[in-house]
């Protein structure tokens, strides 16, 4: 079994910007570290609230490689190889983005998310953030260091081959119904989640309508979110009726739908990701509208609103 993990810091949540990559090669249980580098991202706005995460500030990177020669070792190291990330959506796009940028030539290669197979296998953490998850299996993080976060990927990687007695990638996906995406010969095809049908009597899934209802809201003045109309979309890390009382306990007023009311879309991780290569969802097309005409709202992903709502 073998298989690469990538991880990017980027500098900005608004604009092309990574700083910091790493990626690791894991042969027959046999890690590697195979790319490990500050970069350059040129000209951007370091943000301070991702600086406090990561600590790579724009002087750290002066002498890095620019953005472009890392993207050729990148390409070069996953040509047709099976690459998995924590959140792959967000390391995907940036390296589809990049390339289409500097007009480097993308090469063949499947991915998958290692936060869905987390989700799939153990059941009932409180969310499945790389830390959260790290912290369960006990595997050492220094979170948001490129290179710990994707030694920590490819453990939790190897955690659920062992979960489930399997020594096969292909295998691992399909007991727990998750389909890998690919990009090949200039077409993307993003990984996505499939249905688990239960043995059980069917029961009716609540709609963001009902969920809504049973929320109770608590006014937080100290919360930027306070009093804020909030959405969600995509494949949360946590179930859509806790997101939805989260955001209430921080002041803000869950709704179902996007209107010209709303003020955040919340995306999941994952169709953030997908988001930025061009895959919508209808509240994504209706929000974008909305914003190009001029209304105060803001598409964030799931990592953003915990950040929001803990006032990071």
């Amino acid at each position: 079994m073998e298989f690469l993990t990538i991880d990017f810091e980027t500098a900005s949540r608004y604009e092309y910007s990574p700083c910091s990559v790493s990626i690791y090669s894991f042969n027959n249980r046999i890690e590697k570290q195979l790319l490990s580098t500050l970069i350059n991202p040129g000209d951007v706005y370091f943000d301070p609230k991702l600086v406090k995460l990561h600590g790579i500030t724009q002087e750290n990177v002066q002498n890095a490689p620019k953005i472009k020669d890392v993207l050729n070792d990148i390409c070069n190291m996953i040509s047709d190889k099976f690459i998995f990330a924590h959140n792959a959506g967000f390391d995907i796009s940036k390296i589809i983005q990049g390339c289409n940028i500097y007009n480097i030539k993308i090469p063949n290669f499947k991915y998958a998310d290692s936060l869905m197979i987390a989700k799939r296998t153990w059941n009932g953490l409180i969310n499945y953030k790389l830390d959260t998850i790290c912290e369960y299996l006990n595997i050492s993080l220094n979170h948001h260091n490129a290179d710990s976060d994707a030694l920590a990927c490819g453990k939790i990687v190897l955690n659920a081959v062992d979960f489930y007695k399997t020594a096969s990638i292909n295998n691992l996906l399909d007991i727990i119904k998750y389909k890998y995406g690919y990009y090949e010969n200039n077409e993307f095809y993003p990984a996505h989640s499939q249905r688990i049908y239960k043995n059980t009597k069917t029961k009716k899934t609540k709609s963001d309508y009902d969920r809504v209802k049973e929320v109770q809201i608590v006014p937080n003045i100290d919360n930027l979110l306070n009093g804020k109309i909030i959405v969600f979309t995509g494949a949360l890390s946590i179930p859509r009726q806790k997101a939805m009382q989260l955001a209430a306990s921080s002041g803000a007023i869950p709704a179902p739908s996007v209107t010209k009311e709303t003020n955040y879309l919340v995306v999941g991780n994952d169709d953030y990701g997908n988001f930025k290569l061009g895959n919508k969802s209808n509240k994504m097309i209706k929000a974008e509208k909305l914003i190009a005409e001029g209304q105060e709202l803001e598409m964030i992903d799931e990592d953003t609103f915990f950040e929001l709502i803990n006032n990071i």
